[in-house]
């Protein structure tokens, strides 16, 4: 009896060690189609497009750095002084194009808070900015940071102006209620002075007989008279890599007291 049991199970392992060496058994527990597919979805790589945004930059604390050593520009007009209802017809078409040049502005002559106050006075907005969407996220009280409409109005500019540094309290306020998606504070001003702005610029350019699209950048400090406000264009870049000093003076508050 017992040598039947040993002959038993001496067959039922030479049985299972034919098994196990058997092909089919030493095949991987996964199928060879499913390990090319693993490998090669470890293999790619996504790729990220990253845009780089460009917007104006922030105001300046004090006078733009000299540019590099470039010819004498002609000598200037006088000073030109122009309200609103003066400014060239062509202001509104480049506002509408979307063509506009980077614009450095100081306030060292009357201080952020009083051109903040008088840009609100003119009928301009702050928002909170989406710089990835590139798209304002909500009009934002710049004295207190309180949302005040999630709107863009139809009349303000699309020439933003990045006034991040200026607002760093209104920035934190609005990443509290929108998340981290919220980057910069930016101002629209009302879209007729924006259009007296570049109207003015224009006709000046046409006077020394440079085209609009030669500009690349602006150089402007803001000043109150009188009640007013108003932009002393300082310096036109150029893409050839020339600066102009200029003497032109706009009247942003027009027919306002």
């Amino acid at each position: 009896m017992m040598r039947a049991l040993h002959a038993v199970a001496a067959i039922a392992a030479g049985l299972l060690v034919v098994m196990l060496l058997s092909p089919r058994m030493r095949e991987p527990l996964v199928p060879d189609e499913v390990t090319r597919e693993l490998q090669q979805g470890a293999a790619q790589v996504k790729r990220i497009e990253i845009v780089e945004i460009q917007m104006p930059s922030e105001p300046e604390s004090k006078a733009a750095a000299a540019a590099a050593p470039a010819p004498a520009p002609p000598p200037e007009p006088p000073a030109v002084r122009l309200a609103q209802s003066e400014a060239h017809p062509s202001g509104e078409s480049l506002l509408e194009s979307g063509t506009f040049p980077r614009l450095r502005a100081t306030y060292n002559r009357i201080g952020f808070s009083a051109y903040r106050d008088a840009v609100l006075e003119l009928g301009g907005a702050f928002f909170l900015f989406d710089a990835s969407a590139r798209t304002p996220v909500a009009e934002v009280d710049p004295r207190s940071g309180a949302v005040q409409s999630e709107r863009v109005r139809a009349n303000l500019s699309r020439w933003p102006r990045d006034v991040t540094r200026h607002l760093g309290e209104t920035l934190r306020l609005g990443r509290e209620r929108y998340g981290p998606r919220v980057s910069r504070v930016i101002l629209l001003p009302p879209a007729h002075l924006d259009a007296a702005l570049l109207g003015a610029l224009d006709a000046h350019l046409r006077a020394q007989h440079i085209e609009t699209r030669a500009l690349v950048r602006v150089d402007v400090a803001y000043e109150l008279r009188g009640g007013r406000l108003r932009c002393d264009v300082l310096t036109l870049a150029l893409r050839d890599g020339t600066e102009r000093p200029v003497s032109l003076e706009i009247d942003l508050s027009g027919g306002a007291s």
